[in-house]
């Protein structure tokens, strides 16, 4: 999945749950004031109702009453999001997103592996009948044909399956990417050494800057298919993230929308 939809997603969800958690505190509000009023319970459920849905936009923050600020909503691969005010009076924040429907690469193998086993299970069914007469008198032109289509049913599933091992072991268990990471590693500890050794400090820095400044990249480059800074909500902490291989990588879009962001306005950040 490329990685400004995935940025794009992760900022609609965003939007959304600071929409939820904002509805939440004025649900809590209310059923405060209705019930230090000592209002009765359908009475409080109404209050609730008309709070609710009268909702401020999450961007313009302005409201209608009976009419929720921002609609947020998921259907046929996409995801949707606009400011639900009235002609005239609705700002520009409006979001549409093809996510895709996406499936892991475990799952395909395993549903193509079941594949595999039942078209086995048909071809030897098939040829068995052939040439035992187990077949209801159905000619043998049939007969063939039916078994030629299950070979090529099976022949297809196979090559499926083909690919989508090549493409597990190739991202969580590439053996060149691995000798390459192991010969980079000698060469960084080999110039580290140099560094701790050296007695002139021009000499340290020039190693660095022209020797394993480059090597260090190459190193997160191979180690790592994912690397990014995450600041955790209303805090000052910054957590640096760092991931072997993307489970993105191991998925497949088998939607009929192509993924991408449609529109999202305002900005959500990423140009």
């Amino acid at each position: 999945m490329d990685k400004d939809l995935v940025y794009a997603i992760n900022a609609y969800y965003k939007l959304k749950r600071k929409f939820i958690e904002q509805r939440k505190k004025d649900k809590a509000n209310v059923i405060k004031k209705c019930l230090k009023m000592n209002l009765k319970p359908n009475e409080i459920k109404e209050k609730v109702k008309t709070t609710v849905n009268s909702q401020k936009c999450i961007h313009c923050k302005k409201s209608q009453p009976g009419r929720p600020g921002t609609i947020f909503r998921r259907k046929d691969e996409k995801l949707k999001a606009y400011c639900n005010l009235p002609e005239g009076n609705k700002c520009d924040f409006d979001i549409e997103i093809n996510i895709g429907y996406y499936e892991s690469n475990d799952y395909l193998l395993d549903l193509n592996t079941t594949d595999l086993k039942e078209s086995r299970q048909k071809i030897i069914k098939l040829k068995m009948d052939s040439l035992y007469g187990f077949h209801d008198d159905e000619a043998p032109e049939v007969l063939e044909e039916k078994f030629n289509e299950e070979v090529s049913n099976f022949n297809d599933s196979n090559y499926q399956n083909i690919f989508y091992l090549k493409n597990l072991y190739s991202i969580t268990a590439n053996p060149d990417k691995k000798n390459e990471l192991e010969n980079v590693e000698k060469q960084m500890f080999e110039l580290i050494k140099q560094i701790k050794e050296s007695n002139d400090n021009n000499e340290k820095v020039n190693i660095y800057i022209n020797n394993l400044r480059p090597i260090l990249d190459r190193y997160y480059l191979l180690k790592y298919d994912t690397r990014y800074v995450e600041k955790i909500d209303n805090t000052d902490i910054f957590n640096y993230i760092t991931r072997e291989f993307n489970i993105s990588t191991l998925e497949f879009d088998l939607g009929e929308n192509t993924p991408g962001v449609q529109k999202f306005e305002p900005s959500y950040g990423r140009k």
